[in-house]
């Protein structure tokens, strides 16, 4: 009895023992898992807070912007935008368009106004839907860039011309060593009676206050790209090197005689008196 009683003691510690080491190795294993997933959980919390800290700032954002506008609208090259600054040196723009500089309103102002392009385009908080600006067919502007020197350029669609051959006026000018551009805010159509024909009308209409001819005009073909650019305002190029669109030509020089006839006279005598108006008022 005794000898088993031993044995009883012995086992029941051997036992216990092993249980004990099962548990604490369970437990160790237990805490290495937790303290796996608090570790990956911190590491997406640092990758997180690593984003947020190399975040781009303002002046970055700023020159990424320009740099856009620069080469896809504009497309124009470091050089001719450093010139077109006056900068003495390309590294100047590199430096504002890498954001290690920030672009001075002034700057943005300048070539906002030159380039017709919407002053908003340099609020980053803003969403453009349309980058440059337009004019209306049926206010004075149309007159008014004609007597700045821009001269009209009617580009056609490639499509439905069957239908109703739409169209858009750009004006436009090259000014030192830059192009000039800036569309209509609405479409002309050449087959069509009603609206499509009277915006083009407008632009007749202003043509013969400032005594331009139908041979001041350039009527052009342009490809579906162009076209699209064009429609969603993101042109800003000279065209006047495409084919001349033949059809829609002899349609406007149709319409610019009838209406020369009908409404000629009388714009040149309000142009010979505003003249005279101007002159008197000089005088006095």
């Amino acid at each position: 009895m005794e000898v088993d009683s031993i044995l009883v003691v012995i086992l029941t510690t051997l036992f216990s023992g092993f249980g004990t080491t099962l548990y604490f190795r369970r437990r160790d294993k237990r805490k290495l898992e937790e303290t796996e997933i608090i570790t990956a959980e911190n590491s997406d919390e640092m990758k997180n807070y690593d984003s947020s800290v190399i975040e781009e700032d303002y002046k970055t954002k700023l020159g990424k912007r320009h740099k856009y506008i620069r080469e896809k609208l504009l497309k124009i090259s470091e050089r001719q935008m450093a010139n077109f600054y006056g900068f003495d040196t390309v590294s100047e723009l590199v430096e504002y368009e890498l954001g290690n500089l920030e672009f001075p309103q002034s700057l943005l102002n300048k070539v906002c106004d030159f380039f017709f392009i919407k002053h908003e385009m340099f609020d980053l908080d803003c969403q453009v839907k349309y980058p440059f600006k337009s004019f209306g067919l049926y206010s004075s502007e149309v007159e008014e860039y004609l007597k700045q020197g821009f001269h009209p350029v009617i580009a056609c669609s490639p499509s439905e011309r069957e239908t109703d051959l739409y169209c858009y006026v750009l004006l436009c000018k090259k000014e030192n060593d830059f192009y000039r551009v800036i569309t209509s805010n609405n479409k002309g159509r050449f087959k069509s009676g009603h609206t499509g024909k009277s915006n083009i009308e407008q632009l007749i209409h202003a043509m013969i206050k400032v005594e331009m001819n139908d041979t001041s005009i350039r009527i052009l073909s342009v490809n579906e790209e162009l076209w699209d650019n064009i429609e969603s305002r993101e042109f800003s190029q000279n065209i006047e090197n495409l084919e001349l669109d033949w059809d829609c030509q002899d349609i406007f020089d149709k319409w610019f005689f009838q209406y020369n006839r009908k409404f000629g006279n009388e714009l040149r005598s309000q142009l010979v008196e505003q003249s005279y108006e101007s002159e008197k008022d000089s005088v006095e």
